[in-house]
């Protein structure tokens, strides 16, 4: 895919979040563990003592008796944020004007959020979540993604990342019309080089997750829209990434079938704890967001929680 493509054009060359755990998976963020310790410990069972062996009780590692002082404090570190944009612009050029797409972008997005980018038409929604998608480059600021700078990485990295680690949801489905709705499905696995047996499998347990049971061998022609996006919906669910970003997953979609996607995608967030990230100017997603993120002229104007803006959590 072309580095520079807005958000919504053409197939994307990834596209997947994360269903772990078999059989009846529990959706969790990947590799962000929230890490503790006693503050003051040695070497945990098993690591080296000598020729690594674990002391015997009464040597002096291992003392036979033991402080009865206060209790240790004990130390947490926060999980790593999925992604993080510090002061983030991005600035197009349109002959001699230069016109402001992102102004100094600064938050992050944890594990567990669902979450939209809110605003007008023109006020820069897709552009950031082109950012975050690695879609495009900032010209300034940094964007971390899972704690590491990622702002300006080589094209292969980037879309490495892409493929494994995010998933998309595009205004249009994007699905490929030759396909059955279980090989699309399954498209973001063959791209990885995994056994065949296995993407089929993965890419079944998608479409079931969905609700789309017993619709994998159907075209997209021979399916309605609102089964269109939700074909799309378990592309980006079976790759099993950290997050998945929606740009106006709902734009095309008549009011009763907008309601049943809405409906799906609060289903993932609190049964599997799926991370979304949309873009949208739709009340239904902005009221439905535990945290809003609104923007206006490329700045972000007000960055919520639901309970601060008295919508539901």
């Amino acid at each position: 895919m072309d580095e520079d493509a807005g958000f919504p054009r053409g197939l994307p060359d990834v596209v997947p979040c994360r269903l772990a755990g078999g059989a009846a998976p529990a959706l969790e963020a990947p590799g962000v563990p929230v890490r503790h310790r006693l503050e003051g410990d040695g070497p945990e069972d098993g690591e080296e003592h000598g020729h690594g062996q674990n002391p015997a009780k009464g040597s002096p590692a291992h003392p036979a008796e033991v402080s009865t002082g206060a209790p240790r404090p004990v130390s947490y570190t926060r999980p790593v944020a999925i992604v993080e944009a510090r002061d983030l612009s991005r600035i197009y050029r349109l002959g001699e004007e230069r016109v402001a797409g992102i102004r100094s972008a600064s938050f992050a997005i944890s594990p567990g959020e669902f979450a939209v980018v809110a605003g007008p038409s023109g006020s820069g929604k897709t552009t950031l979540l082109n950012l975050l998608g690695l879609l495009d480059r900032p010209d300034e600021g940094t964007l971390l993604f899972e704690g590491r700078d990622v702002s300006s990485l080589p094209d292969r990295e980037r879309s490495r990342l892409r493929r494994d680690r995010i998933g998309f949801v595009f205004q249009s489905h994007q699905l490929v019309p030759v396909l059955t709705a279980l090989e699309n499905v399954a498209l973001a696995l063959w791209i990885r080089d995994l056994p065949e047996a296995e993407c089929r499998r993965r890419a079944g347990e998608a479409l079931e997750a969905v609700g789309l049971s017993g619709l994998g061998g159907r075209r997209p022609d021979a399916l309605s829209g609102g089964q269109r996006q939700r074909v799309a919906v378990a592309r980006a669910l079976v790759g099993e990434p950290a997050f998945i970003l929606a740009d106006e997953p709902t734009a095309s979609l008549d009011s009763e079938t907008a309601l049943r996607l809405l409906d799906l995608f609060d289903a993932l967030h609190r049964g599997r704890g799926v991370t979304f990230v949309f873009s949208s100017h739709d009340p239904r997603i902005i009221g439905r967001a535990r945290r809003r993120l609104r923007l206006k002229d490329g700045r972000i104007e007000s960055d919520e929680s639901a309970a601060e803006n008295g919508g539901a959590a």
